[in-house]
């Protein structure tokens, strides 16, 4: 390489010369200016999508945070207490002669079986009382009965 350098001319050494910065220039625009350009395009592009992004979250926080509040002035029930409203409500209700068992289970929740009664009328009387207590199906086990519509159901609720 050293022997083709001293055999070229001093024009053919400044072409040479001068090509290669223009090739390095070229190169370093390539694989550093341009990337760090192009990624700075696309975050300026994904600005106002991330501060709508944001504003909506905000929102959604927001309503997140008073139904909260609504939940827990609704819900200042123990699990005694559940457990007695519960009993008044099915006491109240068409399930009183349906109700097998009802108890109180474990991290402040009640649990009762039902048997053989309307499937239409059970989610009827669960929507009641979310709607009036706050009360929560946090668990619920279905089974049809041969009759049409009639089924065996076992509930664990929370307040």
């Amino acid at each position: 390489m050293k022997e083709w350098w001293s055999n070229l001319s001093l024009r053919e050494k400044q072409m040479v010369g001068s090509g290669s910065i223009v090739i390095i220039l070229f190169l370093l625009y390539e694989i550093l200016w341009s990337p760090l350009v192009d990624a700075n395009d696309n975050l300026r592009i994904r600005i106002p999508h991330n501060r709508e992004t944001l504003q909506s979250m905000q929102s959604a926080d927001q309503r997140i945070q008073s139904l909260l509040k609504t939940s827990q002035q609704k819900t200042g029930h123990a699990a005694e207490s559940l457990l007695g409203t519960l009993q008044t409500e099915i006491k109240q209700s068409a399930f009183a002669s349906h109700l097998i068992q009802l108890r109180e289970a474990e991290n402040d929740s009640v649990q009762f079986n039902l048997r053989k009664i309307n499937f239409d009328q059970l989610i009827i009387f669960l929507d009641r009382l979310w709607k009036k207590h706050s009360f929560i199906v946090s668990q619920i086990t279905v089974v049809p009965t041969g009759a049409p519509g009639e089924v065996t159901v076992d509930v664990v609720m929370t307040a």
